[in-house]
């Protein structure tokens, strides 16, 4: 637990009533530690102690705590009262176990997850974190550099194999844990750090559900969104809101609970244009198809379309990156309703258009859309000529048989068939490769 800076000048005072300078007092702390070359430099120590006194930072971790009490013979709990009564009293050898024993357990879930842990990079890593902390770094060196790379995941997501991006995120994700865990909850570098834990969290659990893990993504979700509401960013809290509802109503969701879910997202938003609120909009104007709300879900879609004409162009002209929604984005959800209400001509129009404005390297979502097509085909009553587009798609890109997303679509497909067409050897045909399987890859 950390300490509020009102109670270091309790440490200010009982070292000048000793006649300690600070280089006296950092030599002191140093001499009363069990494992002092696990404690940096003395001139770190002594720049410390500076910030301390000062106010400039306003915590003190546990194991100098422990110090300053042995040093001023004073009991840890009269000289910092805030902590709680603890049964036990710590050494600072016992904390430093306590956290290597986490960070193995970390290191371990990591190699479980298939991420590679090799002893010397691993090395390399504690190198580098002593080195900082006898140049008294803080974490806010770090944070723009975290916030950059959240905003290039946002980029690689869609081009990059979910089985290869889950350990990453989730490397980084201890890493960013280790950074945040060294300020105040109450800081604004602290909510800083929870908004880049939020966008990690939130791609994490979307490809966990492109994986079909809906039960592990669940929690990633809750996550994403504490952490999001947290660092106060409304918008971020809105975009993890649509994510977590489009994922939902592909992972087949009751869709009152999802319309519930997206109306209580729209309430919050406000008047302000949040770029979230888009998507959170294309979800609920796409579980209304689903249900069958034609004019609801028209209605909707106007709703987004009208939102997007006031989103600036740095939002709408961003094509590769996840935190765009544009022209592209409202074209897949136009073509999603018009084909659950079974206007063909309308999809048509909605993918060919979504097609042209979206990268060609984004696979899985070109394959998504032209299952759309199918499907559109299919629930208008044109039955061949819908199963077999659907069939293309899917062998153009096998992989997509087992991804979320283009795997739900394309069982849409194959039960729209009218009951008089199923036992026909296109649409057994059809069934038997989606029943084939492969390797989820690009979704």
């Amino acid at each position: 637990m950390d300490i509020d800076n009102p109670y270091f000048g309790r440490i200010k005072t009982e070292r000048k009533k000793r006649g300690w300078d600070v280089a006296r007092m950092a030599s002191e702390l140093r001499k009363a530690s069990d494992e002092p070359k696990k404690l940096p430099a003395a001139l770190s120590v002594q720049r410390n102690i500076e910030r301390w006194e000062s106010g400039r930072v306003k915590r003190i971790s546990e194991r100098y705590r422990l110090l300053y009490a042995a040093v001023f013979d004073i009991p840890e709990t009269e000289l910092f009262p805030s902590p709680p009564p603890r049964q036990t009293r710590r050494t600072p050898a016992s904390i430093a176990d306590d956290e290597d024993m986490e960070r193995r357990k970390l290191l371990g879930s990591l190699v479980a997850l298939g991420a590679v842990s090799n002893p010397a990079f691993d090395a390399l890593s504690d190198i580098q974190g002593s080195i900082e902390r006898a140049l008294g770094a803080d974490t806010a060196a770090h944070l723009d550099d975290w916030e950059e790379a959240l905003a290039e995941y946002e980029y690689t997501y869609l081009i990059t194999p979910r089985a290869q991006i889950i350990p990453e995120l989730a490397t980084d994700l201890i890493t960013v844990r280790s950074l945040m865990g060294r300020e105040r909850p109450d800081t604004p570098l602290y909510r800083s750090w929870c908004r880049v834990v939020a966008g990690l969290s939130l791609l994490l659990a979307k490809a966990l559900s492109s994986q079909q893990r809906p039960r592990e993504a669940r929690t990633w979700w809750t996550t994403a969104q504490q952490a999001a509401g947290t660092s106060g960013d409304v918008n971020l809290s809105l975009w993890i809101s649509g994510e977590s509802l489009i994922h939902g109503l592909y992972e087949r969701r009751p869709a009152p609970i999802l319309l519930r879910r997206a109306n209580d997202a729209v309430g919050r938003a406000g008047d302000v244009p949040h770029p979230g609120l888009a998507t959170v909009l294309a979800a609920r104007a796409q579980v209304l198809a689903i249900d069958g709300r034609a004019d609801e879900a028209d209605g909707t879609l106007r709703d987004v379309a009208s939102l997007v004409s006031r989103l600036p162009a740095s939002i709408t002209s961003d094509r590769r990156s996840l935190a765009g929604f544009g022209e592209g984005n409202v074209r897949y959800t136009e073509a999603f309703v018009h084909a659950h209400l079974g206007d063909s001509g309308r999809v048509s129009t909605a993918v060919d258009r979504a097609l042209d404005l979206m990268p060609s390297d984004h696979l899985g979502y070109r394959t998504r859309l032209e299952l759309l097509r199918g499907f559109g085909m299919v629930r208008a009553h044109d039955t061949t000529e819908g199963v077999r587009h659907a069939q293309r798609a899917i062998e153009a890109n096998p992989s997509a048989r087992t991804a979320l997303m283009a795997a739900t679509i394309a069982e849409d497909v194959l039960d729209a068939v009218p009951s008089g067409d199923r036992h026909s050897p296109l649409v057994g045909g059809y069934r038997e490769l989606l029943a084939d399987g492969g390797s989820s890859v690009v979704t």
